[in-house]
């Protein structure tokens, strides 16, 4: 016998007993309720896989488009099943999972979390009506909300939705056999306007009508003493441009790789392998780029000051029974060649590198992924009846529906970001470049900060810590014990005239990004503005190298930033790194060689010319013997000569050197080179 029965009333979500076979009946209970199931003549059996399904539409789609949400009704009965019509509606009518039971139970918090969410697209039905006179919908009296339940999410069909394309009324899915026969389901396809659906996800729902007599066990077509509830189904069409990733390759043969988002993800341990850097491929397992500014508005309860603010990133959420990801970074069109997903170019010259100490200068190769975001903070708060906020839910989108994004919160940035790897140059192996060109979508952004929270699993995670590098511009984790391993940044550009990173800090795993609790979202803005140099928090000794209960991660604050409005912008860049094998990873002295390289590779720490890590008179006289003799010229890269930076080396360059040097005149200048 197969057994897909349910019922439709939150109420009956609590107590329940295995199913028994006796005398030729199924009994179950729920609840208060006992059924008892025999086999009779073959029946259609209505199935929904899934009670929400979110389907993307990527901006310059056409008028007239026709969107499908693959696979949301099947038969699994013995005899056709009928479907007499698809309503689209705006009115949660509590028959969608984690609402409804399916014989089993629903926990009571979720349920009232839910509720509270609801209230915050709370409308009137009769309203929603009156904005789509063309697309069919429920009649209010139609609707029998169970009373235990408060707070009903109401949703507009949008405008631009003009009805349902399939199945059409009268449409007949056939009898499923054998079982899990994938024939017996079919899509459900609406006729959309693509060039009108704005960016963010728009959600409604299609009642769906159909001959099976007994969908739900307790509000049944046959029984017609009690209001019918038909089965729903949550659709949603998320408008703009859909998450998306590329590998890229970099490194000596190429043998390195990096998988790069069009948000600011930067690893998600869902894949296993974000991140290979000379074999290494575990240790980078979860990390986001993160953003945070000042709160604005009414401040949560329970959140004053510093631990009050708002809070940007998309990264994936592990927290809770029904994972989510925090969306409050949304993909957009890239600066470039205005595509959604992530572009990528490979095989690209990149720029020069000399072998030899100036004498030549070798090509250099590799790839180029681009992409945009904006950010649109989401309202995480609970709201009570009198849309007061009791208190502010990091885990909000656990209850399985996305918090909505608030024009008050959201910051109002755009970033133009570009990520660079270099094929087979040794000195350029180890890292790949992030490129970030960010500026003001409505105004200047002032008082921005960015950072990074990381999941670096260096084996054993539980001996992680941060190490810090003001000089070099540069935080890294390392595992105390072993002292072998690193993974790290280095904020670009650096050197006299440019601020380094802020502070690396350690997380218990009481902290960390991904507990359960989500509570280290709180401490975000606290770390990035007050916060500078090195930090642990209480307990994490790094020189007695003592143990954690769990996963311990870092925190980076990479900059603060002062955004000028588009289509001006400030640039930053970061160069992500990994050095597995090194003889003493908690030195910072380690990584400064490649941070050296790194910030010279984009155009910055110019005047060394003839790398010895310092400027002086050699420096001037290897110059003038560049410029006026034809000697060799600066290195590793040619640019480093062109002190002044106006894109060429002459005796210009010679003379700013040597005010530079005197005292007479300023540092010499930096200019991205690379990514241009």
């Amino acid at each position: 016998m197969q057994f897909h029965r349910r019922v439709s009333s939150p109420a009956l979500a609590g107590h329940r007993v295995a199913p028994i076979m006796v005398d030729g009946y199924l009994i179950a209970t729920c609840g208060n309720k006992m059924f008892a199931l025999t086999g009779k003549d073959a029946r259609p059996r209505l199935d929904i896989p899934k009670y929400a399904i979110n389907v993307p539409v990527d901006f310059g789609s056409p008028d007239h488009y026709p969107v499908e949400f693959p696979d949301a009704l099947g038969n699994v009965g013995g005899a056709p099943l009928t479907i007499d019509s698809i309503v689209l509606g705006g009115v949660d009518n509590g028959t969608s999972p984690p609402v409804s039971a399916s014989i089993g139970t629903v926990s009571g918090d979720r349920v009232e979390a839910m509720g509270k969410m609801a209230k915050k697209f709370a409308g009137n039905a009769e309203k929603l009506r009156a904005l789509l006179p063309d697309v069919q919908l429920l009649p209010a009296d139609e609707i029998t909300t169970p009373p235990s339940q408060t707070g009903k999410a109401a949703y507009a069909p949008p405008s631009w939705i003009y009805g349902v394309i399939y199945p059409a009324p009268g449409t007949v899915i056939p009898a499923q056999y054998p079982y899990n026969d994938s024939s017996a389901y079919i899509d459900i396809v609406l006729d959309v306007n693509g060039t009108q659906i704005p960016r963010g996800t728009h959600s409604f729902y299609a009642y769906i009508y159909s001959d099976d007599p007994d969908y739900f066990l307790d509000s049944a077509r046959m029984d017609y003493e009690t209001a019918y509830l038909p089965p729903q189904i949550k659709l949603s069409i998320t408008g703009g441009c859909t998450y998306d990733d590329v590998a890229m390759y970099f490194g000596v043969g190429a043998t390195n790789y990096a998988h790069v988002w069009n948000a600011t993800k930067l690893a998600d341990g869902d894949l296993d392998d974000s991140w290979d850097i000379d074999g290494d491929n575990t240790s980078f397992w979860q990390g986001a780029y993160i953003f945070a500014a000042e709160q604005t508005g009414v401040i949560p309860p329970g959140k004053p000051s510093l631990f009050s603010a708002r809070v940007v990133h998309y990264a994936e959420n592990w927290s809770g029974v029904n994972p989510m990801a925090w969306q409050s970074i949304l993909a957009d069109p890239d600066c470039y060649e205005q595509t959604c997903p992530p572009s990528q170019r490979t095989e690209v010259l990149l720029g020069t590198v000399s072998h030899n100490n100036g004498a030549t200068y070798d090509n250099v190769f590799g790839e180029i992924v681009c992409y945009a975001f904006v950010d649109s903070a989401q309202d995480m708060c609970q709201y009570d009846d009198a849309d007061n906020c009791e208190k502010w839910d990091w885990t909000a989108a656990e209850s399985g529906t996305q918090p909505p994004y608030s024009d008050t919160l959201t910051i109002g940035f755009r970033g133009c970001v570009t990520v660079i790897g270099a094929y087979d140059e040794p000195l350029l192996n180890n890292f790949v470049i992030h490129r970030f060109d960010l500026s003001g979508r409505y105004g200047p952004v002032n008082e921005l900060y960015m950072g990074a929270m990381l999941d670096y699993d260096i084996i054993p995670n539980v001996y992680n810590v941060a190490g810090y590098d003001q000089e070099h511009s540069l935080a890294y984790a390392y595992p105390c014990n072993t002292n072998d391993n690193c993974w790290g940044m280095v904020r670009i550009p650096f050197g006299d005239e440019y601020q380094p990173m802020i502070n690396a800090r350690t997380l218990t795993a009481r902290q960390a990004g991904w507990n359960d609790s989500a509570v280290w979202l709180d401490s975000v803005y606290y770390w990035m503005s007050t916060l500078t140099g090195l930090s642990h928090q209480t307990g994490i000794d790094p020189v007695l190298c003592n143990i954690d209960s769990d996963d311990r991660e870092v925190f980076f604050t990479i900059a603060g930033l002062e955004l000028p409005a588009n289509p001006e912008s400030e640039t930053i860049g970061v160069a992500v790194f990994g050095m597995p094998g090194v003889t003493d990873a908690s030195d910072p002295a380690t990584y400064s060689e490649l941070a050296d390289i790194a910030n010279m590779w984009c155009g910055f720490g110019r005047g060394d010319v003839n790398k010895d890590k310092r400027i002086d008179l050699v420096d001037i006289a290897y110059l003038i013997e560049f410029v006026f003799y034809g000697g060799n010229g600066p290195y590793p890269f040619r640019h480093l000569g062109d002190v002044n930076a106006d894109g060429v080396i002459n005796g210009n360059d010679v003379t700013y050197l040597i005010d530079y040097y005197l005292g007479l005149g300023p540092a010499p200048a930096g200019r991205w080179t690379l990514g241009q």
